[in-house]
């Protein structure tokens, strides 16, 4: 079932969608099945409808700045995505990696973004293709007493949210942006 944000009604991958809720917001209660310290990965289908003038945060684990485990947002201005979260011991409160088309042209996209310890690498896809990447010290990833929140400032709809306690691989990214 696609949920239809910031008044937006369109049809989903699959059918019609429904609206979101009020105010626009999704909650999945916090779990310990939630809290991904090692790896992760976030996918879902988007197609904005419109500009918020400001960030747009279809899926995130998070609510403030000090503090992430994961989450997707888009930027304000470029409509470019961007994969989010903090990790222990780091210096800088959160960290980011973006890149890819502006998703603000009516149509849907894929949106996957993975973190693996093994490796320190957070890469961001955009339609099954790597878009975006960023590689560090391996860490753990912080984790929050924060829900899951899908839709929170989005104007657009969203389908086929997944979250896996582990990093998929490029190939299996790229075939979950091929499933409709």
């Amino acid at each position: 079932m696609a949920l239809a944000f910031g008044g937006s009604s369109a049809e989903a991958v699959g059918g019609p969608a429904v609206a979101g809720g009020e105010p626009d917001l999704v909650v999945v209660p916090d779990a310990p099945a939630l809290d991904l310290p090692e790896e992760v990965t976030v996918a879902f289908w988007l197609k904005l409808t419109g500009d918020t003038g400001s960030w747009q945060f279809p899926v995130t684990k998070f609510r403030s700045n000090l503090a992430r485990n994961y989450g997707m947002y888009v930027c304000p201005g470029t409509f470019v995505p961007a994969f989010s979260t903090s990790f222990v011991d780091a210096a800088a409160p959160h960290s980011d990696a973006s890149g890819g088309p502006a998703l603000n042209d009516g149509q849907w996209h894929h949106l996957a973004a993975t973190y693996a310890l093994a490796t320190g690498r957070v890469v961001v896809y955009v339609d099954g293709r790597q878009t975006g990447a960023l590689v560090g010290a391996p860490r753990l990833l912080k984790t929050v007493d924060e829900p899951l929140r899908m839709g929170a400032g989005t104007r657009g709809v969203i389908d086929e949210v997944r979250v896996y306690g582990r990093a998929l691989s490029a190939a299996e990214a790229a075939q979950l942006a091929r499933e409709p």
